[in-house]
């Protein structure tokens, strides 16, 4: 019996060396009362028993440890945003979950006021989608058909890129040419206008097409960024503008040509001089108010 109570007290002596050498502040956090147990006498039956108490309360915190550890070597680190033009653009780790397969397209939006025309998508009534009224901007009306019938009816298409802002659009022409014009600006424009618009998507498009110009106007000629600046602006649209300056407050003067009755008459998209200006297409030109044939008597010019 006193054979097995000294082997057994070797024994509890070899198991309280390897605890007293653990961590005191990690033994303490685990459990405080059996931190202070560690470092008693362990003897008997009694010591024993204790030492058993002891390493199972010990076995919640060696877990714990063990499943720090774990995750500290096999977890990945977190993705960084980082703030490029006001989006967030995530880091390579993130980028690795797109699918890189997935064909990459412009992402064209139906703006408030725009048709629901796609990019490229011609009108559906050139000739009679949209009228001019009482004011003298045929001229301004018949640069805008032209590029639509080019370009397809949208904006988005006409010009170089268009993104909405929270005080109205940021625009980009095929120039390079770069204005902003607010929403309200484009409502006094829609006003002043004064078309007929028997396609209302057509109108919409045809008013902020109409609308850029006339933003235009007022910076190239500098009648100032107020409200009376717009206003001269509308009056410079509306009075027999040149044509050749509508192409240009479009964006598009780079991409116009002389041309004659004979490659414009054969199927052509441009405009005739001939006192008025009027768009034409296909052989027939734009009347204003009806499709009519256009003779050998005036300028022609054509977008290539």
């Amino acid at each position: 019996m006193i054979n097995s109570l000294s082997a057994r007290a070797a024994e509890n002596y070899k198991v309280e060396s390897a605890l007293q050498g653990w961590s005191a502040s990690a033994a303490k956090s685990a459990d405080p009362v059996g931190s202070s147990l560690i470092s008693a006498p362990l003897t008997g039956e009694l010591g024993s028993i204790k030492v058993q108490e002891q390493i199972a309360s010990l076995l919640p915190l060696l877990s714990a440890l063990i499943a720090s550890l774990n995750q500290t070597f096999n977890s990945k680190p977190k993705a960084v945003d980082v703030p490029v033009n006001n989006r967030l653009l995530k880091d390579k780790l993130m980028a690795e979950t797109i699918d890189k397969t997935a064909p990459v397209t412009p992402k064209f939006e139906n703006y408030p006021g725009f048709s629901n025309k796609k990019v490229g998508e011609v009108p559906d009534n050139i000739w009679n989608g949209v009228m001019f009224g009482t004011q003298k901007n045929e001229a301004t009306l018949s640069v805008i058909k032209a590029a639509m019938t080019k370009y397809g009816q949208s904006p988005l298409g006409i010009y170089k890129s268009v993104e909405i802002t929270s005080k109205g659009y940021d625009i980009v022409m095929r120039d390079g040419f770069k204005l902003s014009i607010t929403f309200q600006e484009l409502g006094h424009a829609r006003r002043a206008s004064r078309y007929s618009n028997f396609d209302i998507g057509m109108g919409r498009d045809v008013v902020f097409l109409y609308a850029v110009s006339t933003k235009r106007a007022q910076i190239e000629n500098k009648y100032g960024d107020t409200e009376k600046g717009h206003d001269e602006a509308i009056q410079f649209m509306n009075a027999r503008l040149d044509p050749m300056l509508g192409f240009k407050l479009l964006g598009l003067e780079g991409d116009l040509r002389p041309t004659t009755y004979e490659k414009l008459i054969a199927g052509g998209v441009g405009i005739v001089v001939d006192g008025n200006t009027n768009f034409a297409f296909e052989g027939k030109r734009d009347g204003c108010t009806r499709k009519t044939k256009f003779f050998n008597n005036g300028t022609y010019f054509e977008l290539v």
